[in-house]
């Protein structure tokens, strides 16, 4: 199944007027404008994060294979800095599968003049050279994915959003979008079984390898 297709857009239904008649451009012209385009990719947005995959034993064990080499062949991002790591051999055990091979598609990235211009200039109060993670598989695009928050209780709460991206970015393989899915089918049943806090204490780990090159 290929995970990475798009939602595909409903034109509206204004069928009943025939083109050039005045209501049926105003429809259209309401339809398609920037406003309305805006609330509809939101609204795509929220849906397209595909669910996870059961499986079997041994399909898992395979795709757990399977990241863990891509992993370890994946060269580091020319732009990434070589002396940050973001997983640590302990954090395994304060992850489920799943985030510790979500964090595996990360890497980190300084906040740039460019970067202070994106976003709806959410920005323009983050200091140039601030620590963030950027998608390693958009970040040669123009207009690659990065993700900065000003304190770890923010990217505790909005975490969500990077197994999101990862899994409907077009720029991921599908074999690696395949493999994480599986990840996720059994995402839930591990978190009940890590104890309780663990994946904040990997946040807080992570947060100060993340910054202590700012």
């Amino acid at each position: 199944a290929n995970y990475n297709q798009k939602t595909p857009e409903v034109v509206p239904k204004s069928s009943q007027y025939p083109p050039g008649h005045p209501k049926y451009d105003a429809i259209m012209n309401d339809f398609f404008s920037p406003t309305n385009k805006k609330k509809r990719r939101r609204k795509q947005n929220s849906i397209t994060s595909p669910k996870g995959v059961q499986s079997t034993d041994d399909e898992y064990a395979k795709a757990l294979a399977f990241l863990r080499k891509r992993a370890d062949e994946t060269p580091l991002l020319p732009s990434a800095p070589a002396d940050v790591k973001l997983i640590e051999e302990g954090d395994s055990n304060l992850l489920t599968d799943y985030f510790y091979f979500i964090m595996q598609q990360l890497a980190v990235c300084r906040l740039s003049e460019q970067d202070r211009k994106t976003r709806g200039g959410k920005r323009q109060d983050v200091a140039v050279g601030y620590g963030g993670l950027q998608c390693i598989h958009c970040a040669p695009a123009p207009s690659s994915r990065k993700f900065f928050w000003s304190n770890v209780d923010r990217l505790a709460n909005s975490f969500a959003g990077i197994p999101d991206h990862v899994l409907t970015c077009k720029l991921c393989p599908e074999e690696v979008t395949e493999a994480l899915l599986v990840l996720k089918g059994r995402h839930n049943d591990q978190m009940t079984l890590l104890p309780r806090g663990t994946q904040k204490q990997f946040f807080r780990r992570m947060w100060r390898r993340l910054h202590a090159g700012d």
